[in-house]
C-alpha cells in the first residue's frame, strides 16, 4: 500500500481524472488483492480516497475552474470547530457544461452537456480518551445530455427528432464510523455503517434504461495483539444488502443480494525486516452460495533501501451486466444474454521490488512490479461473433491478465523531479471459443512527468507525455465496407502541461491537455444513419474532443 499525496502525478500515472482543488487530501492504493477486512471483492487492488478532515484542515478553501470548451466548475470546503471534541466540514462541488460542440463534423456532440451539484457534510468527534466517531452525508444530482446536435430533449423522442442520450442521476449516501479504544494499547473495536440510494433515469436513442439501487454495508471489527504488539489480530463480522431494480425498455430485472460474512486477519511484524499479513474470510451469499476468500501479503526489507512486497489471494465480484455496459445501448446491436451471469471469481498474484539509491548525490527510486490475475469465471461481453449483435455469457475457457510495470522517480536537480513509467499489459480472454486479446485494452502505456518548482515555490511547471499503445477493436467485417474499421487501433501520444503561480493565500493556474490535438477519426460508425442497423458508438479507443485549455484559481485561509 502506498500513500501518495501528489494527486496530480498519481492521476496521470493511473489514468484517473483529476481536477486541481477537489476534496481529496490523499489517495491510498493497494495493488493486488486488498485486505479481507474490506470484503471479498477488490480482486486486483483498491483505491481509497481520503477526503480532508474537519479536525486538521484549513478553515476555508475555494477553487474555480474553466476550460476552453465552456465547462465551469467550482469547489469549496469550509470547517467549523464546535468545541474541543466536535468539528464539522462542508464540501460543495458544482459544474456546468452547456455547450454543443462538434469539431469532427459527424453531427454528434463531442462530449455530453452536463450539470452537477455535489454536497458532502462530515462530522468528527474525539472525546480525547476512548471514543472516536465520524458521521457524514453526501448528496449528488447530475444531468447529462448528448447525441446529435439537432436533438431536442423537450420534444418527443422519435426518429424525426434525431438521436439523443440523456442520463439523470440522483444519489444519497450516509455513513457512520465509531471506534472505542481500550486501555490496552493497540486494542479497539470499530463499527462502520453505510447506506447508499442510487437512482438513474436514462435513454439512449430509443432505448430506455432506468435503475435503482439500495445498498447497506455494516462491518464490526475488533483488533488487539497476541503476546506483544508484533503479533496483531483483527477479526469481525460484516453484512451487505444490495437491492437492484432495473428496467430496460419493457424488461424488468430485480435482484436482492444478502451477504453476511466473517473474517480474521493475522499480522506479524518485525519492524526492521518484514511484515506478514494472512487473512481469511467466509461469506454466505444468498444467490451464489458460500464464498471462501484467502489472502496473504508479505513485505521484506533486504535493507533500508531495498524492499520487496508480494501478495496472493482470491476474490469475487457480483456482476451487474446492464449497468456496467450501458455504452452498448448507444448502438444498433441487439443484446442477447445467453445464460444467467454467475459470480466472477479470480486469483491474483503479484510481486513488487523497490530500490532507493543515490545518483549524483540525489535521490533515485526504481520500482519493478508484476501482477497476474487468473479468472475462474467471468462474464464475457462478446462483440466479435456478429457485428450486429452482442452476446453475453459466462466464461468457458481461460481469461487472464499479466501486467508488468517499471517506474523511476529522480530529482535531476534541485526542485526538478522526473517520473518515468512504462507498463505492458497482456490481457486475454476466451471469446467465441478462442483465446484473444480483450478488446479496447491497450497493450502498452508509457509516461514521462516533469515537475519544476522555483525557489520558495513561487512558480511550478508540470509537463506530462503519455504514450498509449495499440488495442484490439471488435470485429466489424460483417458490416458494409464503408462501416468497417481496422481490427487494431494505432498507438498515440498525449501531451499535457500546467503552470501554477503561488501567492500568500491563493494560487492561479493555467494548463492544456492533449496539446497535439490528437483525435480518433470517425469514432461513431454510421453516424449519418443513427437509427440504422450499423450504428455503433461503442468502439471508441482514443480522445474525441481534441486540444483543451483551462485556467483556475485557488484561495485558502490557513489555520
Amino acid at each position: 500500500t502506498e500513500n501518495i499525496p501528489n494527486l496530480k502525478g498519481l492521476a496521470t500515472t493511473y489514468g484517473l481524472d483529476y481536477i486541481p482543488g477537489t476534496w481529496m487530501e490523499s489517495i491510498q492504493i493497494s495493488k493486488g488483492t486488498a485486505s479481507v477486512k474490506n470484503g471479498y471483492e477488490s480482486i486486483t487492488g483498491q483505491i481509497n480516497t481520503e477526503f480532508f478532515k474537519p479536525d486538521d484542515s484549513d478553515p476555508f478553501h475555494f477553487n474555480a475552474y474553466v476550460n476552453g470548451f465552456g465547462k465551469v466548475e467550482g469547489n469549496v470546503y469550509t470547517v467549523k470547530k464546535i468545541n474541543d471534541h466536535l468539528s464539522t466540514m462542508l464540501f460543495l462541488h458544482a459544474e456546468d457544461y452547456s455547450t454543443k460542440r462538434d469539431k469532427n463534423g459527424d453531427g454528434f456532440m463531442d462530449q455530453p452537456m452536463m450539470e452537477q451539484i455535489n454536497i458532502f457534510n462530515r462530522w468528527k468527534y474525539n472525546d480525547g480518551k476512548h471514543l472516536r466517531a465520524q458521521f457524514g452525508i453526501k448528496v449528488l444530482s447530475e444531468d447529462r445530455n448528448g447525441g446529435q446536435l439537432n436533438f431536442d430533449d423537450k420534444q418527443p423522442r422519435d426518429i424525426s427528432n434525431g438521436y439523443g442520450i440523456g442520463v439523470k442521476t440522483n444519489r444519497f449516501e450516509v455513513f457512520t464510523k465509531t471506534a472505542y479504544l481500550f486501555n490496552k494499547p493497540g486494542t479497539n473495536i470499530g463499527f462502520i455503517n453505510s447506506y447508499i440510494y442510487h437512482d438513474q433515469e436514462s435513454f439512449f436513442g430509443l432505448n430506455d434504461y432506468n435503475a435503482r439501487e439500495n445498498n447497506y454495508y455494516g462491518n464490526l471489527m475488533f483488533q488487539t495483539y497476541l503476546g506483544n504488539s508484533n503479533h496483531q489480530i483483527t477479526t469481525g463480522l460484516s453484512y451487505v444488502v444490495d437491492n437492484f431494480d432495473e428496467q430496460l425498455n419493457d424488461s424488468t430485472f430485480v435482484r436482492k443480494e444478502s451477504v453476511p460474512g466473517a473474517f480474521v486477519e493475522y499480522t506479524q511484524i518485525n519492524p526492521d525486516k518484514y511484515s506478514l499479513i494472512i487473512g481469511l474470510r467466509t461469506d454466505f451469499h444468498n444467490i451464489f452460495g458460500t464464498l471462501f476468500t484467502p489472502r496473504i501479503h508479505f513485505k521484506y526489507n533486504f535493507s533500508e533501501k531495498t524492499i520487496m512486497r508480494a501478495s496472493a489471494g482470491k476474490g469475487y465480484r457480483s456482476p451487474s451486466v446492464i449497468a456496467e455496459n450501458t455504452y452498448l445501448l448507444s448502438s444498433s446491436r441487439a443484446i442477447k444474454v445467453l445464460e444467467k451471469p454467475e459470480m466472477e471469481e479470480a486469483w491474483n498474484y503479484g510481486i513488487n521490488l523497490t530500490q532507493y539509491m543515490k545518483l549524483a548525490g540525489r535521490n533515485l527510486s526504481i520500482n519493478l512490479e508484476f501482477y497476474r490475475t487468473e479468472f475462474s469465471n467471468q462474464v464475457v461481453i462478446d462483440r466479435d461473433q456478429n457485428s450486429s449483435e452482442v452476446f453475453i455469457y459466462n466464461l468457458d475457457g481461460r481469461s487472464y491478465s499479466n501486467s508488468f510495470q517499471i517506474e523511476a522517480n529522480y530529482e535531476l536537480f534541485r526542485n526538478f523531479d522526473i517520473l518515468v513509467a512504462a507498463r505492458y499489459n497482456d490481457v486475454k480472454m476466451t471469446i467465441n471459443n478462442e483465446l484473444v486479446r480483450k478488446p479496447l485494452v491497450s497493450d502498452f502505456k508509457g509516461l514521462i512527468n516533469l515537475s519544476y518548482a522555483t525557489n520558495l515555490k513561487k512558480w511550478q511547471f508540470d509537463f506530462t507525455a503519455q504514450l498509449n499503445g495499440k488495442s484490439r477493436i471488435p470485429n466489424t467485417s460483417g458490416n458494409p465496407i464503408q462501416y468497417q474499421i481496422k481490427t487494431m487501433s494505432p498507438s498515440y501520444t498525449l501531451l499535457n502541461a500546467q503552470i501554477t503561480k503561488y501567492f500568500k493565500r491563493f494560487e492561479i493556474y493555467i494548463g492544456g491537455e492533449n496539446l497535439t490535438n490528437y483525435k480518433q477519426k470517425n469514432p461513431i460508425l454510421a453516424s449519418d444513419d443513427p437509427f440504422g442497423e450499423y450504428f455503433d458508438s461503442s468502439l471508441i479507443w482514443g480522445p474525441i474532443s481534441g486540444r483543451k485549455f483551462y485556467a483556475g484559481i485557488r484561495y485558502r485561509i490557513k489555520k
